[in-house]
């Protein structure tokens, strides 16, 4: 499924992605492969990404069956790893 959605110009990112996945998928949204990544927050650890445009519906997410806040400091981390080479200008 991973590739298909490759193929068609977007991926995904999410705690149930292999870590040689992650790689391949990060990799191509570096050289421009594909142009939309949709992740959830298991993106805030080890992987830096160039992003434009970041869209974060939500500060809450889903963990020991109920939503809670995502804490600051993995929110923090979160943005730093979303813009981190960044493109001079960023949105959020």
């Amino acid at each position: 499924t991973l590739r298909e959605y490759a193929e068609k110009g977007f991926g995904y990112i999410t705690a149930d992605v292999s870590a040689n996945d992650r790689s391949i998928i990060s990799n191509l949204f570096r050289e421009k492969k594909i142009s939309v990544l949709i992740t959830t927050d298991s993106v805030e650890v080890g992987i830096n990404l160039a992003v434009k445009n970041l869209y974060i519906p939500t500060v809450k997410v889903f963990r020991d069956q109920s939503f809670r806040e995502l804490p600051f400091a993995n929110l923090n981390q979160l943005l730093n790893r979303a813009g981190r080479s960044a493109i001079g200008h960023a949105t959020i």
